[in-house]
């Protein structure tokens, strides 16, 4: 079972996915890792390019490089485990480059990402941390040092509304786009880390013993 933890910048994910990974651990879960979008190797000759600004500020390689991250660290996770926790997924990729959807139309757009990235499995759940755009912007700007007086002008704020109706997008039309069997359940992300690593492992916990019970059937936890 594959399940991603998906949001905006600063919800909190990487954060979230750490506590998970202690939380199962304590409960003898035999669990992998899947980060698509971490860095490789140092001395591997794409992230040794990625540190030039010539490269770096290019879409077409920026492109490549998350490619190739994305195969680089799904060779290295084992299905064979129980769960497979994800920081991030396919659909973190999609939403980043959602305006060619206004050229390529929605569908065209996702099964061309989709046939680049092949190596990167739908998830079988999606797990997405939500809170509200100003909460989440005056959180981004305060750990930046940088607060905003026109918060709907900024660029910033822009960027986040964006993303957050591309994820919508995403969610509505799984039918549509090819990825119908994707469970999407939404958690609050402005609350106390150790109340959303409860509720999201108890979460988890459910499903494992449903899926160990080919079980079709669920109910949702209360995220």
């Amino acid at each position: 079972m594959y399940i991603a933890i998906e949001g905006l910048k600063g919800t909190g994910k990487s954060t979230l996915v750490g506590l998970l990974q202690s939380w199962l651990t304590t409960k003898g879960i035999d669990f992998d890792l899947l980060c698509p979008d971490q860095p490789m190797a140092n001395d591997h000759w794409l992230e040794q390019k990625a540190l030039l600004p010539q490269f770096a500020e290019r879409d077409e390689f920026r492109e490549l490089l998350h490619n190739t991250r994305a195969t680089y660290h799904k060779q290295r996770v084992n299905f064979k485990k129980r769960v497979v926790i994800g920081d991030q997924s396919i659909f973190s990729h999609l939403v980043e480059r959602w305006h060619r959807v206004a050229e390529l139309g929605m569908k065209n757009y996702v099964h061309q990402v989709y046939r680049r990235e092949y190596h990167l499995p739908w998830p079988d759940h999606v797990i997405m941390l939500s809170m509200p755009i100003r909460e989440l912007y005056d959180r981004l700007t305060t750990l930046q040092g940088n607060q905003e007086h026109e918060i709907e002008t900024s660029e910033l704020y822009q960027h986040l509304m964006a993303d957050h109706h591309a994820l919508i997008e995403l969610e509505e039309n799984a039918m549509f786009l090819g990825y119908g069997h994707v469970q999407w359940h939404h958690a609050n992300a402005n609350q106390p880390f150790h109340d959303l690593v409860e509720c999201i492992g108890s979460y988890i916990m459910k499903q494992l013993n449903h899926h160990q019970d080919n079980s079709q059937n669920h109910k949702n936890c209360a995220l």
